[in-house]
C-alpha cells in the first residue's frame, strides 16, 4: 500500500535497490524503484539453459556462508541451496592436485600483517617466501580472482576485516541457489511491484536536490523524458559509476564522490562453457578423473579459475578471470576471451585444445568491465580506504543516502551485503521522517 504521502526515489533495482524499496514500501511510504536495464537484479544475472534444464549464472553465483539475509529469502522464496562439496583441485602445470592442504596454508598467509599496506608486502615476507611455490601462487591468484586486486593495490587492512567477516558466517562453506540467484532476489522484487512502483529501462540523467526534495530526471524506454519527485533518494549506483559521475547530481555529492574514486571497479570476465559431456570426470589426458570436482584453480593460467555446478551434475564450466588477468581480457573481441579460456584449460587439464574445441557444445562470454552500467566486477580496496565504505554510508543533508556492496566493507562484494546496505539505507531514511 501506498497511502503516505512522504515519497521516496530508489534508484537502482539491484540487490541493495530492491531491499531498500521493500523496506520502505513495508513501512508505507510512497517509493519508486528506478531500473536502467530492462530487467531488475543488477550484478545478478541468472539465465537458463533450456537444454540442460538448469540455472546458469552470468553474475553473482555463490551464497557465501549463512548470512541471514540470504538464509532469510531462500526461505521465503522457498529456494533450494545446496553445499558445494565437491574436490578443490590446483591446475599445476598440466596437472591436477587436490588443494586441501595448499589452500590450508595460503590462507593462513591472507592472515599476515595488519596495517593499511598492500597485501604484496605480505608476498615479500620471509614466512611467505620459505612457502612452496603453488601456496604462494594460490595466495595470488586468491586475491586477483577472488577479491580482483592486484597484490599491490590490496588493503591488507580491508583485507582482514573481509577475511573477519567471513569467518563469522562460515563463508568458507558455498552454496548453491538451485533455482538461480536471481530466485533468491524474486521476494524482493515481488514485493516492490506489490507495494511500489518499478519502471524499468529507465535510466537516471540528471537529480537536482536540496535538504528535503528532490527531483530525479531520467530517459524512458523509449527515450521519452521522465522527471520524477521525492523528499529523499536512495542511490545504489555502483562506486565506479558513482565517482564517474554517471548520473549527474546537482549540487554535486562531491566529497561521496572523491570518497568512491579512492576505490577500484574490480574487473571480472566469466566465460559460461557447455560441453558435451562431463570430461573432467572422464579418464584421458594427463589428469586422473575428478567426478566430484568443484573449483579447479590455475593461478598462473589467463583465466585462473574454473568450476562445474557442483552438486549438480551438468556438463558445464564457469571459467572466471578476476583482476589484472580479467584487464588483459576485457574489451577484447568474445571469441579471443573464449580461446583464452579454452587455451586455459587445456594447458591446465593437459588436454589438447582441439579435442576440448571438439567438445564444446556452446559458450558466452559476459564482460562485466564493458557493461557501462555496472563497470566491473565489485569494489576493491586499496591501502588507506578500509574506512571508506563508512563514510559512503552516512547520509548526506538527510536527503540522499548511498547503498550498494561499497558501503559494507565486511561484506562487499557479495549479493548479502548490497542486501544488507540498501537495509540500512531504508532504516536511515525511516529515522528521517520520525516525528
Amino acid at each position: 500500500m501506498r497511502s503516505s504521502s512522504r515519497a521516496v526515489l530508489v534508484l537502482g533495482a539491484g540487490a541493495a535497490g530492491l531491499a531498500a524499496g521493500r523496506a520502505l514500501a513495508r513501512a508505507g511510504l510512497r517509493v519508486t524503484v528506478v531500473e536502467a536495464r530492462p530487467r531488475w537484479g543488477g550484478r545478478v544475472d541468472t539465465r537458463r539453459d533450456a537444454r540442460l534444464g538448469v540455472a546458469v549464472e552470468g553474475g553473482a553465483e555463490f551464497v557465501h556462508g549463512r548470512p541471514r539475509p540470504i538464509a532469510r529469502l531462500a526461505r521465503e522464496g522457498r529456494v533450494a541451496l545446496r553445499e558445494i562439496d565437491g574436490r578443490v583441485v590446483a591446475l599445476d602445470r598440466g596437472r591436477l592436485r587436490p588443494a586441501d592442504r595448499a589452500f590450508a596454508r595460503m590462507e593462513r598467509l591472507l592472515e599476515l600483517g595488519d596495517g593499511e599496506g598492500p597485501f604484496s608486502e605480505v608476498l615479500a615476507r620471509p614466512e611467505a617466501r620459505r612457502a612452496p611455490r603453488l601456496v604462494r601462487e594460490l595466495a595470488r591468484g586468491f586475491v586477483t580472482g577472488y577479491y580482483l586486486a592486484d597484490p599491490r593495490r590490496q588493503s591488507r587492512a580491508a583485507l582482514r576485516a573481509m577475511t573477519a567477516a567471513e569467518e563469522a558466517i562460515e563463508a568458507d562453506r558455498a552454496f548453491r541457489a538451485v533455482e538461480g540467484q536471481a530466485a533468491l532476489l524474486a521476494p524482493l522484487a515481488r514485493a516492490v511491484e506489490r507495494g511500489a512502483e518499478l519502471r524499468l529501462a529507465t535510466r537516471a540523467v540528471e537529480v537536482r536536490w536540496r535538504p528535503g526534495a528532490v527531483e530525479l530526471r531520467a530517459r524512458g524506454p523509449a527515450g521519452a523524458p521522465v522527471a520524477l519527485r521525492a523528499e529523499r533518494l536512495v542511490c545504489t549506483l555502483p562506486a565506479g559509476l558513482l565517482a564517474a559521475g554517471a548520473v549527474r547530481f546537482l549540487p554535486d555529492l562531491r566529497a561521496a564522490r572523491r570518497a568512491a574514486a579512492r576505490l577500484e571497479m574490480g574487473p571480472v570476465v566469466k566465460i559460461l562453457l557447455r560441453f558435451r559431456r562431463r570430461f573432467w570426470a572422464e579418464r584421458g589426458g594427463a589428469t586422473p578423473p575428478w567426478p566430484d570436482l568443484a573449483f579447479a584453480l590455475g593461478p598462473s593460467l589467463p583465466v585462473q579459475t574454473f568450476w562445474t555446478l557442483q552438486p549438480l551434475e551438468a556438463p558445464v564450466l564457469v571459467g572466471w578471470a578476476g583482476g589484472p588477468n580479467a584487464a588483459r581480457l576485457t574489451g577484447r573481441p568474445a571469441r579471443a576471451i573464449l580461446g583464452a579460456a579454452l587455451a586455459s584449460l587445456a594447458r591446465g587439464f593437459g588436454r589438447p585444445r582441439a579435442a576440448l574445441e571438439d567438445l564444446l557444445d556452446g559458450a558466452e562470454v559476459v564482460d562485466w568491465p564493458q557493461d557501462p552500467l555496472a563497470g566491473g566486477g565489485y569494489a576493491v580496496f586499496p591501502p588507506g580506504t578500509s574506512a571508506v565504505p563508512e563514510e559512503l554510508a552516512r547520509p548526506i543533508d538527510g536527503t540522499i543516502f548511498l547503498a550498494g556492496e561499497a558501503t559494507v566493507l565486511g561484506a562487499a562484494g557479495t549479493v548479502h551485503g548490497a542486501i544488507e546496505s540498501g537495509e540500512r539505507a531504508a532504516r536511515q531514511v525511516l529515522a528521517t521522517f520520525v516525528g
